[in-house]
C-alpha cells in the first residue's frame, strides 16, 4: 500500500501536487528532476505521495497566495506558465478555456472564493479538468480513499471564480 498524503497537508499543497503528476501523465515533466521522478514512481504504484506533496510544501515558504503560485509554476514549467484564462469577460473566458482545451486539454488551476465545512468564507484552489455546461474538478488528494472530484454549474463556478478576481494557473 501506497503511503498517503494526509488530511494534515495544506488542500493548496495537495491540489498543486496533484495537478503536477497529472500534466506528468499527460506527457508534461516539470523541471525538476527529484519531483519528476516522484511523479513516474506515483504512476507506476511505486512511490510514496507524502514525499511528493512534501517536495511541493517545501517550495511554498510564504504560503500559497497566486503569486507564490505562479511563481512555483513558473519554476517547475519555465515558459510555459499562464496566468491568462481568467482575462477578459465572460463570454471571453469560456472561449479561452474551449478553446484550450480543444487544443491541448491540460489540467489547470483555478482559485475560487466558496465556504467550506466550518462555514468560514475564503479561497480554495481546485484542479479543473473540463468545463462544459459543468465545471469537473479532479480529486485533489487521490491518495486517500475519499472521492473528492466534483461537479459545479458552469455559471455558479463562474460567480465563484469571479469573487477571486478569475485567478487561474495553466501550462501550454
Amino acid at each position: 500500500m501506497q503511503p498517503q498524503a494526509t488530511s494534515q497537508d495544506s488542500p493548496a499543497h495537495l491540489t498543486f501536487a496533484t495537478w503536477v503528476v497529472a500534466l506528468h501523465a499527460a506527457g508534461v515533466a516539470c523541471s525538476d528532476e527529484a519531483i519528476a521522478v516522484s511523479c513516474t514512481e506515483l504512476m507506476s504504484g511505486e512511490g510514496d505521495a507524502s514525499v511528493l506533496v512534501g517536495a511541493i510544501a517545501d517550495r511554498f515558504p510564504e504560503g500559497t497566495e497566486p503569486d507564490a503560485v505562479v511563481a512555483v509554476a513558473t519554476s517547475l514549467y519555465p515558459g510555459a506558465t499562464h496566468t491568462d484564462l481568467g482575462e477578459g469577460d465572460r463570454s471571453e473566458r469560456l472561449k479561452h478555456i474551449r478553446s484550450r482545451q480543444f487544443g491541448r486539454p491540460l489540467p489547470w488551476l483555478a482559485r475560487i472564493v466558496e465556504r467550506n465545512l466550518n462555514g468560514q468564507v475564503g479561497p480554495v484552489w481546485l484542479l479543473v479538468e473540463t468545463v462544459t455546461s459543468v465545471v469537473v474538478t479532479m480529486d485533489p488528494n487521490p491518495w486517500n480513499d475519499i472521492d473528492e472530484a466534483r461537479q459545479i454549474p458552469l455559471t455558479d463556478f463562474q460567480v465563484l471564480w469571479e469573487l477571486d478576481a478569475c485567478t487561474s494557473v495553466s501550462v501550454r
